[in-house]
C-alpha cells in the first residue's frame, strides 16, 4: 500500500496535545513490567512497533536512543520542571520480537531519598501506575494510505514515524498502545497466567521450530545440538608441554534439553545417538570381484584351439 513522506511539521500539528516545546512528540505505552520491591526495579515496555490510539506506528529499528542513553533521566507525567525519580538502564530493542519493540528497566532512587520515586514506587506496587510514555523528536515522517473500504468517509490514517530520536521516558497512568500487555505489575492471584504469558513471550522471540518435528526449542540449544548431530563443528587441539593434573569431574547430571534434542535429531534421521556422535569412517576403495574359474578355463581353451589350428596349417 503506498505512503506519502510529509514533514515533519505536519506531522507535529496533527499531535493535540502531545507535543511539548522543541517539538517533543509525546507517546504512551501499556508496559510488560516486573516489578523487583527490594531493587525498586521494574522492566518495561518504552515503545513498540503497534498502531497507537492515534494510529500512529513507531518504526523500532529507526528509533535512535544513543543520546537518550547518555543521560537516560526517568520522569514523572514528563515534567521535565521537576526532580527525576530515578534512571533508565539496559536499554534493549527486540527488532526479532513480536512486536517489535525497545524496552528498558526503571530504576527509582533508593527510598527516602525522592517522595515522587516512593508515591511511584508504591502505585507500581499496586498496579495502578504500570505505564510508561515516551518524548521524541520525529526526523522522518509518513503518512499511512486510506484503507479502500474507508476512502468514502472521513478517516484519519495516522503516520508512520521512520526515523526518530528518543529523547525521554516517563511514567505515566494512561497509555496509548492499548495492545501492550502488562506481565508482573501488582498482580493478585494471577502469578500462574502472567508467568505463562512471559514464557510464551520469550519462546515467540528466542526459540525455533525443530525442521523435522515441528517441536519448538531454545533458538541456541537447537543450533547446538544440530551441529553437533551432522558433524558441522570445529574441534581445535591445544598441545601441552607438561602433564597437567585435572580434578575428577562431577558427577554427570540427569539428561536435559540438550540431550532431548539430541535423540529428536537422531530419531529424524533414523539413527542412534551413539551413531550421530561417531566420527565418521573414511571410505574404503571396494575390491574387485573375484574371477570366474570356469570363465577362465573356457578361455584358455580357445586359446589352445586357436594355436593348434594355426599349427596345422603352418605344418601343411
Amino acid at each position: 500500500m503506498p505512503q506519502t513522506i510529509v514533514s515533519v511539521d505536519e506531522f507535529i500539528s496533527t499531535q493535540k496535545g502531545a507535543v511539548k516545546d522543541g517539538g517533543i512528540v509525546l507517546k504512551a505505552f501499556k508496559s510488560p513490567s516486573s516489578w523487583d520491591p527490594e531493587k525498586r526495579t521494574a522492566r518495561f515496555t518504552l515503545s513498540a512497533q503497534t498502531e497507537d490510539r492515534d494510529r500512529d506506528i513507531i518504526m523500532q529499528d529507526g528509533l535512535r536512543t544513543e543520546e537518550f542513553a547518555k543521560n537516560p533521566v526517568a520522569l514523572m507525567f514528563h515534567n521535565g520542571r521537576s526532580w527525576p525519580i530515578g534512571q533508565w538502564s539496559d536499554v534493549t530493542k527486540l527488532l526479532t520480537g513480536r512486536p517489535k519493540r525497545t524496552e528498558a528497566t526503571l530504576n527509582l532512587m533508593a527510598e527516602g531519598e525522592e517522595p515522587d520515586a516512593d508515591r511511584a514506587a508504591r502505585h507500581i506496587a499496586a498496579g495502578t501506575l504500570r505505564t510508561c510514555s515516551i518524548g521524541f523528536i520525529p526526523i522522518d515522517v509518513r503518512r499511512r494510505e486510506i484503507p479502500e473500504d474507508k476512502r468514502d468517509t472521513y478517516w484519519y490514517p495516522g503516520y508512520e514515524i521512520i526515523e526518530a530520536e528518543l529523547v525521554e521516558a516517563s511514567i505515566v497512568p494512561v497509555p496509548s498502545l492499548r495492545e501492550a500487555l502488562v506481565k508482573a505489575a501488582g498482580a493478585q492471584g494471577d502469578d500462574d497466567f502472567i508467568a505463562a504469558r512471559e514464557v510464551i513471550e520469550q519462546v515467540l522471540d528466542t526459540w525455533a521450530r525443530h525442521p523435522e518435528t515441528g517441536l519448538m526449542i531454545p533458538r541456541a540449544e537447537f543450533e547446538t545440538a544440530w551441529k553437533s548431530a551432522t558433524g558441522n563443528r570445529t574441534v581445535v587441539t591445544k598441545e601441552t608441554p607438561e602433564p597437567v593434573e585435572v580434578a575428577e569431574a562431577p558427577e554427570t547430571p540427569a539428561p536435559g534439553l540438550f540431550d532431548q534434542v539430541k535423540a529428536f535429531i537422531a530419531k529424524a534421521l533414523g539413527k542412534t545417538v551413539e551413531e550421530i556422535e561417531a566420527p565418521a569412517e573414511p571410505e574404503q576403495p571396494e575390491a574387485p570381484p573375484p574371477a570366474d574359474a570356469a570363465a577362465k578355463e573356457a578361455a584358455a581353451a580357445r586359446a589352445a584351439a586357436v594355436e593348434e589350428r594355426l599349427a596345422g596349417k603352418l605344418a601343411a
